[in-house]
This record gives structure tokens, sequence and C-alpha cells, in this order.
């Protein structure tokens, strides 16, 4: 299977899976970056798969929350490695642009590291300066 992340948003997590290059079977998971796995190991249950059947991951990077982006990313990361899978990275803000740019062939694979797209500047580190 091939499975689609969208971790954009610090409340819930949008999970699907790319078929014949179409996005399919997507659930808006209400989860915080920190319950991302929990999310995930429940989608997969929900549609009789399991980690080592994932073959490939389609990642947002975004536009989306700095904090929610980064997790995800990192788990996203970390999956490719664990599962030496192909990562495509997807822009867009939503469903519909998201199905664009798998069906436009748009994702391109992963070479480095992954570079997340913020809806604006984080400001963590300007505060107090």
């Amino acid at each position: 299977m091939e499975l689609f992340l969208a971790p954009t948003d610090i409340r819930k997590v949008v999970l699907g899976q790319v078929v014949g290059g179409e996005l399919q079977q997507i659930e808006i998971v209400p989860a915080p970056p920190e319950l991302l796995l929990p999310a995930l190991s429940g989608y997969l249950k929900r549609h009789g798969e399991t980690l080592s059947s994932i073959e490939a991951l389609f990642v947002v990077r975004g536009p989306g929350s700095a904090s929610a982006l980064r997790s995800g990313l990192a788990h996203a990361a970390t999956l490719r490695f664990v599962l030496d899978i192909p990562l495509f990275l997807v822009e867009g803000g939503d469903v519909p642009a998201w199905r664009e740019a798998i069906r436009a062939r748009t994702p391109t694979p992963l070479h480095g590291f992954l570079t997340p797209l913020y809806e604006r500047l984080p400001n963590i580190t300007q505060k107090g300066m």
C-alpha cells in the first residue's frame, strides 16, 4: 500500500492511501502530533494493513502548523528509514490540492532533508530579542 499523511494541523492528522495514483480512503483523525503513531496504527488496523505493508509514503510538507509539520515530518522520515521505502513530498492546503498534486505527479522522491512549508514564519526565537 502507498500511505498518505498530512500532518498540517495541531489538532488532527489526515491519513489516506494512494491507489492507482488516486488519493482514497481518507480519514481525518483527531490527534495532536504526539499521538500520530497511535492514530496511524488505528488507521492501518481499520484498513487491514500493517506497517510492513507500506511500500511508499506521500507526505504533505505544508502549508500548515509549524509544530504539527515538524513532528509529522520527523515521523515520516523515521518511517522512511526504518521501512526502507520511498517518500514523496506533496504541497497544498486541502484534499483537492493534494489529489491534484498526486494526479499530476508533482510529488518527487526525497533525496535529503525534509523541509516543512509553514503557514507563517516561526517566531519562537524572535520574541524577547
